[in-house]
């Protein structure tokens, strides 16, 4: 999949999968965008390893026509989680994150008002 980021070919990503299961539950595959050991690859799929680091970023597109529309019930409600195999850990995945919702942008705001004013009220308490 490109140039190895270590001499350890045991740490290589062979499998990036999205199953079904509540967390810390294991369930089945629901999308495989990544299975090299079936030569199945999404074109959509990118994994971006800038140099110098050992990490990097995993990103992809899920179409409805691949099966999203059939577990949009599972994502809102945090059924699914994503699970990347490497060449050492191919049966069970090495990592392992549960797909949780983010907060969204006029919460963050609303709760750093919040506090702001808190922050104001108790100082203004104080003198």
């Amino acid at each position: 999949m490109g140039t190895p980021q270590t001499a350890d070919s045991g740490d290589d990503i062979i499998k990036v999968h999205i199953h079904l299961g509540s967390r810390g539950v294991a369930g089945p595959v629901v999308f495989a965008p990544l299975d090299l050991t079936m030569g199945e690859r999404d074109n959509d799929l990118a994994i971006v390893a800038p140099d110098g680091i050992i990490g990097g970023t995993l990103s992809g597109i899920w179409t409805l026509s691949e099966g999203l529309q059939d577990q949009l019930g599972n994502l809102k409600s945090e059924q699914l989680y994503v699970n990347i195999h490497s060449s050492r850990f191919l049966a069970n995945g090495e990592l392992r994150g549960q797909i949780t919702k983010a907060p969204e942008p006029t919460m963050l705001v609303g709760l750093a008002l919040v506090g702001t004013v808190g922050f104001l009220i108790s100082k203004r308490q104080r003198n």
